[in-house]
This record gives structure tokens, C-alpha cells and sequence, in this order.
């Protein structure tokens, strides 16, 4: 995919658009995103690497299956 023409975002930050086919995580290196290994767990955002930590103004999008 084409990195963003956002002219706010950083040269450094252009990231891909999201659209219907966008799966994972998206411009943070080394962290995924996996289903939790029980029902009750939901989605589970993990680094092998880092300690996981949002930022301010960090955005997430997650859609629901249906």
C-alpha cells in the first residue's frame, strides 16, 4: 500500500490508509495484535520486545466481526 499523503503526519510517521482489508497493527513496531486464549479475554495487544504502552493521541480501531 501507499503511505499516506497526510501533510500532518510526519515524513517519518506516513503510514498506509486504513480501509476494509487493514488487519493488525498499524506504524508500531513489534506489537501485535492476537485473539486472547480464553473467551473471556478478548483481543490482546503484545510486544515481544517493549513493555506496551499508548501514547497520548494514540488511536485504535478495532471492528467487530459480525
Amino acid at each position: 500500500m501507499p503511505p499516506s499523503d497526510d501533510p500532518a503526519q510526519p515524513e517519518h510517521r506516513k503510514l498506509p490508509p486504513i480501509n476494509a482489508q487493514t488487519r493488525g497493527v498499524i506504524g508500531i513496531p513489534n506489537m501485535t495484535l492476537s485473539t486472547g486464549s480464553t473467551g473471556s479475554q478478548g483481543s490482546v495487544l503484545s510486544s515481544e520486545k517493549n513493555n506496551v504502552k499508548l501514547e497520548s493521541g494514540t488511536m485504535l480501531l478495532l471492528r467487530v466481526n459480525q
